[in-house]
């Protein structure tokens, strides 16, 4: 039997035109369409939450530090994961490579730097997370919300 292609739909299937909801740029029957700008929000805030999770751990776990490890650079009782409050068994770490008031600076240094960044990572994903609470799933689609510049 052959098939009218002129035709928008299929026999049952219903037309083209019902599956608008495949496309976020088609505005379903109340002419609302996905919030462009609340995925861009939502991205942001994964890689905010990406980059907690990076600097959660102690950095002695890292390849690098294993490395050194195997080098005898830095003794295995400083290899364990640990969470944020870790981070000082990792600047600690600097007085098994050499016992100085330097290296002692340097572990303050890294100790405070690596607070400051997690700190500023916190505030990015508090305001993410506040923003893309704040933004509704569906938008009118003429609205800025909807519109591409926030792909």
């Amino acid at each position: 039997m052959p098939v009218d292609f002129d035709d928008d739909s299929f026999s049952g299937f219903g037309s083209l035109s019902d599956y608008s909801s495949w496309d976020v740029n088609v505005p379903d029957g109340s002419g609302m369409v996905d919030n462009l700008k609340k995925q861009a929000i939502e991205k942001l805030r994964a890689r905010a939450e990406s980059a907690q999770s990076v600097l959660a751990v102690n950095p002695s776990t890292s390849p690098l530090a294993g490395a050194m490890r195997a080098d005898g650079g830095v003794s295995s009782s400083s290899c364990s994961v640990s969470p944020a409050g870790g981070l000082s068994a990792f600047s600690g770490g600097l007085s098994e490579v050499w016992s100085s008031p330097l290296a002692d600076d340097f572990g303050t240094d890294i100790d405070s730097t690596v607070t400051a960044v997690r700190d500023v990572v916190d505030d990015i994903y508090a305001k993410a997370n506040n923003a893309w609470w704040g933004e509704e799933d569906r938008v009118p689609k003429g609205s800025d919300e909807a519109k591409s510049k926030w792909r």
